[in-house]
C-alpha cells in the first residue's frame, strides 16, 4: 500500500483526473522503526458505558506480528470493531514479563483464513515509560538480529 499526493485537473461523471505529485510508503510515514515480535496482546472495547451505549464490553485474545512505538499489527480470531477506540494489554516477553496498557484505533483489517484476522492498531494514548517499555524491547530484538546476522556471514566464509 502506498499514499498518493496527486493535483486534481478535472472531474467527469463521478471521476476524476489527476497528476501525481509524489508517493509516500506507509514504511517512510512511521515515527518509529518496527520489530516482527510474537507476543500476547488482549484487546477490548473502550468504556462503552462512558458513550452512553448498550453494549455489552468485549474482549479478545491475540498475537501480535510485528510491534513499534506507535502500533502494532496482530493477528485475532475475530475482526475487532473498527469503527472505536479499543484499549490493547499487551505482554512484552522480557524478564519479568511486563504489561503495556495503551488506548489505540484499528487502521485496517485484512481476514487471512476463516478464523483469522490481522488488525493493524495506531496508539492513541500511551504513557511516555510504556512507550519506552516498547522501544526498549525492540531494541533486543533488533540487536539480537543484528548478531544472528553476524554470526550467519561468519558460517558462511
Amino acid at each position: 500500500n502506498i499514499s498518493v499526493e496527486a493535483m486534481i485537473t478535472a472531474v467527469a461523471d463521478q471521476k476524476l483526473e489527476m497528476i501525481v505529485q509524489k508517493t509516500v510508503s506507509h514504511d517512510q510515514m512511521r515515527e518509529f522503526f518496527r520489530v516482527d515480535a510474537a507476543t500476547q496482546v488482549i484487546s477490548k472495547s473502550f468504556q462503552p458505558e462512558l458513550f452512553g451505549k448498550k453494549e455489552t464490553p468485549w474482549s479478545m485474545q491475540g498475537t501480535t506480528i510485528d510491534i513499534s512505538g506507535s502500533g502494532i499489527l496482530a493477528a485475532f480470531p475475530e475482526k475487532v470493531p473498527m469503527d472505536e477506540p479499543i484499549r490493547l494489554e499487551i505482554t512484552l516477553p522480557t524478564e519479568p514479563p511486563e504489561l503495556v496498557k495503551v488506548l489505540a484505533h484499528p487502521v485496517r483489517a485484512v481476514q487471512i483464513d476463516d478464523d483469522r484476522w490481522e488488525v493493524a492498531f495506531h496508539f492513541d494514548d500511551i504513557s511516555v515509560e510504556d512507550r519506552d517499555k516498547i522501544i526498549g524491547f525492540c531494541l533486543v530484538i533488533q540487536r539480537r538480529l543484528l548478531r544472528l546476522k553476524v554470526h550467519v556471514r561468519d558460517i558462511a566464509k
